[in-house]
């Protein structure tokens, strides 16, 4: 690895996680009340024993009752409530007045005449959409139970973030009692007392203080408002929920006093003098597979195009059939010859003025009338009526921390080095998904840069770095860090990079790269940022983006644990159907692969999908091959559908039903991709 720095000469954190708090999971009895239909109240054993004690009138032993068999009370005073605001009558009257006094003797509170009011005002179109989220409560419990037979994580995910939308339709009508339910439930199924090592403590934090400002709200402070309430306290001490409150906020005081103590690096200009010498955690410009680096499109001799990442950057003009230059000052005069060569060649320019002046350089390098894109044939070449410039980040400001020499790349390539990343819409990606450009971070001795991070170790100290004036200088600072562990475990290859970012207060915006093996990293919770995985190399290389899915798990480490990572096979395919009663369809820029743990893989490069197409009659168990989809072969088809992007997806296919107006289901198989191997188990409709 080569540190060059750019002379004048040169070509122009933390808090350890505490286990959860020792109870048992907040976990509601598994006789609930009615789902779909009310009970009698005379089948309930409880109303049975409540109701001699009317008859004799013993407000003592109604007390006692309600006192002691509190969960059985509660079932029952819905359920008294629900028929009221059904169809009244003197007896329910009668009844629910017993259990407003004897709970309010009991437990102090107006629970019941809460939930008296509630139904008694339940409006008709509420009642119809309590019933059905009240029946998606009891699937949600199913796949709860589901979960905790197959010890999946993948299961508990799923059933956490129906309890989670259920909870919040609940909350929408205004029963706060089941919402709260639903939300004891959704920190159940993310909290240590299911998940063990894979808990997800930001998301156990939230579903316990939820469910305890719900029931507090219906005053319902019973067992497990309290558990809620303490679990949540647990948890916001151990850094994962109100950053003001509890340890975490000590450990930021901390922090904050030892920034004032923070030594200035002040640092040089360097370059990236070989793009294949050391490897970045960026998809497209750090290496040599220019077809896809960023793309600054001309017209004719004339034309003009600037960074879409710069504010007020250079433009870059076409002042010839063959020539380009950079306008620096953006006067219309060129300043900078750009060689128009075919080879890769540095350019550098200034940008700001006055104390913010900084040098910076890109990669330029044009195309060839026999160039390779998509592993097809393609004239990249310079055209009368348009010229494609390619370039690539190259620019790096130099320092050291402790002796040890740093350089800080602007891969992102929004002048400031050590800025955030920029989520782009890069063509391949999937709609809804953003590649997330970044900064990156190389440390003298080691061979692959790391991302941009707030907090990097260095030997064996932790450092908290800020970027300050764009980069040209770096507040650093040595801080204490209570540090774990992760691992990560992929199937089905091997990643060139696979970042995580902190999330919880104490590592907030921290981010790590797995790939090189077991990381050290701040204790607390991750979510999956961002990776990629290849296979070859140059020209041969075939590669895919990795992003987090709608349902990708977090991951906590605590002090001294080691916690795993686990991504990658089994592959499937995510994909778009749309069906009329003649016919159904498959959206080709639709398809992505997902893994293990829901992360997905897009931006195919040279392994663009190419499933075969199986239907069947909803309901049925086996299908039939009815075709198989391909992306664009040719430059030709590629110019006649008037958009690049048919050559990063499978092109959309129609396929005819075999009965008119019947519902089918479709899956995705590839027996082989050249990355992935075999994909594709599961039908959607």
């Amino acid at each position: 690895m080569n540190f060059v720095l750019f002379p004048l000469a040169w070509f122009s954190l933390v808090l350890a996680v505490a286990p959860a708090a020792a109870f048992a999971p907040l976990t509601p009895p598994s006789v609930g009340p009615p789902s779909t239909a009310l009970l009698r109240q005379d089948e309930r054993p409880f109303m049975e024993s409540f109701r001699q004690a009317m008859k004799v009138n013993s407000k003592e032993a109604m007390t006692r009752l309600v006192k002691n068999r509190q969960r059985d009370a509660i079932w029952s005073i819905l359920n008294v409530c629900e028929q009221i605001s059904n169809q009244s009558s003197e007896q329910l009257e009668k009844e629910v007045d017993a259990l407003g006094t004897a709970w309010k003797s009991a437990f102090d509170t107006d629970f019941v005449s809460i939930q008296y009011e509630f139904f008694s005002l339940l409006r008709p179109e509420f009642k119809k959409e309590r019933g059905v989220l009240r029946r998606r409560f009891d699937l949600a419990r199913k796949r709860l139970e589901q979960a905790r037979a197959t010890k999946n994580a993948s299961d508990f995910a799923t059933a956490g973030i129906d309890f989670r939308t259920v909870g919040e339709g609940f909350e929408g009508i205004g029963d706060k009692f089941f919402a709260s339910e639903c939300f004891l439930e959704y920190a159940n199924c993310f909290d240590k007392g299911e998940r063990g090592a894979d808990a997800d403590p930001k998301r156990a934090f939230e579903g316990y203080s939820r469910a305890a400002k719900l029931r507090k709200e219906v005053d319902l402070l019973d067992r497990y408002y309290i558990g809620a309430l303490e679990q949540a306290k647990a948890l916001e001490d151990a850094g994962h929920g109100d950053p003001t409150k509890g340890e975490t906020a000590e450990r930021i005081a901390k922090r904050a006093a030892e920034a004032t103590t923070a030594t200035t690096v002040k640092t040089e200009p360097a370059i990236v003098n070989d793009i294949d010498g050391i490897l970045r955690p960026v998809y497209n410009g750090a290496d040599s597979l220019h077809p896809i680096w960023t793309t600054l499109m001309l017209g004719g001799t004339g034309s003009k195009v600037e960074f879409g990442t710069l504010e007020n950057g250079p433009q870059i003009l076409r002042t010839g059939s063959s020539e380009a230059m950079v306008d620096v000052d953006r006067d219309g005069t060129g300043d900078v010859e750009i060689p128009l060569t075919g080879n890769i060649a540095p350019i550098t320019v200034t940008l700001g003025q006055g104390d913010a002046a900084r040098p910076w350089t890109f990669l330029t390098m044009i195309g060839q009338q026999q160039d390779t894109y998509q592993g097809m044939r393609f004239n990249l070449g310079p055209a009368d009526e348009q010229l494609s410039i390619y370039v690539a980040p190259a620019s790096a400001r130099g320092g050291s921390v402790s002796g040890v020499a740093f350089q800080v790349l602007d891969d992102n390539m929004d002048g400031v080095y050590g800025s955030d990343p920029i989520d782009w819409g890069h063509i391949g990606v999937l709609p809804n998904h953003f590649q997330k450009d970044m900064d990156t971070i190389l440390f003298e001795g080691e061979k692959r840069a790391r991302p941009w991070s707030s907090l990097q170790k260095v030997g064996n100290t932790w450092y908290h770095f800020t970027s300050e004036a764009n980069g040209l200088e770096f507040a650093v600072y040595p801080t204490d860090v209570v540090a774990g562990q992760l691992d990560l475990s992929f199937k089905g290859g091997k990643p060139d990079w696979l970042i995580v970012k902190g999330v919880s207060a104490n590592n907030k915006d921290a981010y790590f790269d797995l790939a090189a093996g077991k990381v050290d990293v701040p204790a607390g919770s991750y979510e999956l940022f961002q990776g990629q995985l290849s296979k070859g190399k140059r020209a041969q290389t075939m590669k895919s983006l990795i992003l987090p899915g709608a349902k990708a798990p977090t991951w906590s480490v605590a002090e001294g644990e080691t916690t795993k990572v686990e991504l990658g096979a089994p592959f499937d395919f995510v994909f778009d159907v749309d069906q009329t009663d003649e016919t159904v369809s498959v959206v080709g820029a639709s398809i992505g692969i997902v893994g293990q743990a829901g992360e997905v893989y897009q931006r195919f490069w040279n392994c663009v999908p190419q499933p075969e197409v199986n239907v069947r009659e909803e309901g049925r168990r086996k299908g039939s091959e009815v075709g198989k989809l391909k992306p664009a072969d040719s430059q030709e088809a590629v110019s006649d559908a008037g958009d690049y992007k048919v050559a990063w997806f499978p092109r959309d296919d129609t396929f005819d039903k075999k009965k008119s107006g019947e519902t089918v289901e479709v899956q995705l198989f590839e027996k082989k991709n050249k990355l992935f191997g075999k994909v594709g188990t599961s039908w959607r409709k």
